[in-house]
């Protein structure tokens, strides 16, 4: 558990230690978003549930749990925020609330914390207040989108650009009239499906993430190639780099051409090559030995 500084000498939790860091000035930004129903859409943009003002109830309760984050999760340290601002918008083509908190200190220990906290209470405080019209909603996307200051350094993430964006561009493109078709794929990081085998033992335990690296100069050849079949108008590729949690995104590639035929051709030709360029090792593994199944 060396990696892991929220354990102490006899590995029982503790609040680390921060008081010989020097301040620094520390940002944070989160997101998530909150799926709805057309219906429930309509009400929240037209101020037609009973409850009052979604957005900015909403708004309200994410900077008071960003102010409170100490109370929540247990090992926080107390910090004085220098500013929070959180910012909810409706997502027409999603059918979405999208909720974005930034959140800044001057202090020993980052805000992280504080802008998941922020966006998650947001995020329960939209499905709240539109209960009575909507029971299944899905709380999604939770996720830290980037932090600057402290030892570790700054951290950006790189999010997969949404379809409906791609396919607004692709149809803007010359030659966008010729496109019949469009085929999209989306790849995400699978887990091991067998015992890992490292200095010539099998090694059961589970993988927790992997590590992806593209040599961007055969991936160009292979967007090159795929352009270059019959009928595509336009090709589309995104492929994540680094570390990689399971299930998170890897790839996603839009092809579009005159008659599905061709697309669908081209569209497997170029994920089969871009697979084949994919170097993977395992990075980190469950510190429990399991079965994979």
């Amino acid at each position: 558990m060396d990696d892991f500084t929220h354990f102490n000498d006899d590995g029982r939790a503790k609040m680390v230690d921060v008081g010989e860091k020097a301040p620094s000035r520390r940002t944070a930004a989160a997101g998530g978003r909150v799926l709805v129903s057309r219906e429930t859409f309509e009400r929240i943009r037209s101020g037609g549930v009973k409850k009052g003002d979604v957005l900015a109830t909403a708004q309200i309760a994410g900077v008071m749990a960003a102010k409170h984050t100490p109370d929540l999760i247990p090992l926080c340290h107390p910090v004085l925020l220098d500013g929070i601002d959180l910012r909810l918008t409706l997502d027409e083509a999603r059918c979405a609330v999208d909720i974005r908190a930034e959140v800044s200190c001057q202090g020993r220990t980052g805000v992280e914390m504080e802008a998941l906290s922020a966006v998650s209470a947001a995020a329960l405080t939209v499905y709240d207040m539109c209960k009575a019209v909507q029971r299944d909603m899905v709380i999604t996307d939770i996720r830290l989108l980037e932090k600057t200051g402290g030892i570790h350094g700054d951290f950006r993430r790189a999010d997969a650009p949404s379809l409906d964006q791609w396919l607004r561009e692709a149809k803007a493109e010359p030659g966008a009239a010729d496109c019949g078709m469009y085929l999209f794929h989306r790849g995400v990081v699978r887990r091991t499906p067998k015992a890992q085998v490292r200095g010539g033992a099998a090694d059961s335990r589970a993988v927790t993430s992997m590590r992806f690296f593209y040599n961007e100069s055969e991936v160009s050849a292979a967007v090159a190639e795929a352009r270059g079949l019959p009928g595509i108008q336009t090709v589309r590729v995104w492929l994540a780099q680094g570390r990689l949690p399971l299930g998170g995104d890897l790839m996603q590639v839009l092809v579009g051409g005159d008659i599905r035929p061709h697309v669908l051709a081209a569209l497997e030709t170029l994920v089969a090559r871009l697979k084949t360029r994919c170097v993977r090792e395992e990075e980190e593994f469950s510190q429990e030995f399991g079965n994979f199944s």
